[in-house]
């Protein structure tokens, strides 16, 4: 049961960082944003677009490229 909970909280845990590299990234000039949707276009990311944005489900992004 204990392993249960760890694993929880290890997935909330990386849920939260998450939310805060979007929070950060959203934060970041247009220039920058555009440097990070480089590094994720050059890694095969699928990336959804439409007339309100570029949208990436970072949930779904090996963390290797996220580190």
């Amino acid at each position: 049961m204990s392993s249960v909970i760890s694993i929880i909280d290890d997935k909330n845990e990386y849920t939260n960082k998450l939310k805060s590299l979007k929070e950060n990234i959203e934060g970041l000039t247009q220039y920058h944003q555009s440097e990070i949707l480089r590094i994720f276009c050059n890694n095969k990311v699928d990336i959804n677009e439409n007339k309100n944005g570029v949208f990436i489900n970072l949930s779904l992004v090996d963390e290797s490229i996220i580190k």
